[in-house]
């Protein structure tokens, strides 16, 4: 009778593990998808933060943004955007803002390569004469 009594006792004290167990699995599977979803969405939200130079210059020049609002002392910027008859704002965080110069479109100018050229000449000489001081 008391061994009857302990496997029945065994039987219940394996179905609370079985139980347990279960539900630890259905938590942490339910974390892991919780934890997959939030980051997607962070991925999302960083690649809309992301503002282009050109794509900046681009809604200006199409007239689509309204404003660009930047406070003094503040790490973010707010655009306002045009979209149809609505305005909406966008804000960006100073650290996730990219600007993309097109290096294309930035061409040197012909008189700034030749002041460029007299700069150097001229920081050539300073060089020599610091040297020739030096040896006197």
């Amino acid at each position: 009778m008391k061994e009857d009594k302990k496997k029945e006792e065994n039987k219940k004290l394996d179905i609370i593990k079985l139980v347990i167990l279960t539900i630890l699995l259905i938590a942490l599977i339910v974390v892991s998808i919780v934890l997959i979803v939030k980051r997607q969405t962070n991925d999302d939200e960083q690649d809309d933060k992301v503002l282009a130079y050109t794509e900046l210059v681009k809604e200006i020049q199409n007239k689509n943004v309204e404003k660009i609002e930047m406070t003094v002392g503040s790490t973010s910027i707010k655009v306002k955007v045009k979209d149809g008859d609505d305005y909406f704002y966008k804000k960006y965080d100073c650290s996730d803002i990219k600007i993309i110069k097109n290096i294309e479109k930035h061409k040197i100018d012909p008189e700034e390569k030749e002041h460029q050229k007299e700069l150097e000449e001229l920081e050539k000489l300073e060089k020599t004469d610091t040297v020739e001081d030096d040896i006197e």
